[in-house]
């Protein structure tokens, strides 16, 4: 559960093949989706990869900071991944560019 609204299920492929007629791809092989689900800081950007690493999870990249979004990936076991983000409340609201070019940004 990542919250009241938002529910996430990991399934063995075998039991997930009862959900679809269509074949797998192999996701060490093939990029199928990318699944970011934002966080409320970059220390929990942080502090969640550092727990799927500590239970199996690969980093596959290094973690990308662009000064108004701060961003990490993780991968399972299998090749399968999600990123994890934060993106400043300011750089939402007015926009990357906007929140980037004010003087306090700079």
């Amino acid at each position: 559960m990542w919250d009241d609204n938002v529910y996430f299920m990991v399934l063995t492929k075998e039991y997930f093949s009862t959900f679809t007629d269509k074949e797998f791809a192999d996701p060490a092989t093939h990029a199928q989706v990318l699944i970011a689900m934002s966080r409320e800081s970059r220390e929990a950007v942080d502090q969640i990869v550092e727990a799927g690493l500590a239970n199996g999870g690969t980093e596959p990249s290094e973690p990308k900071d662009y000064g108004f979004m701060y961003s990490r990936d993780l991968e399972d076991p299998d090749g399968n991944g999600i990123q994890f983000m934060f993106m400043e409340p300011q750089a939402v609201e007015v926009g990357p560019d906007a929140y980037a070019a004010e003087p306090a940004q700079a």
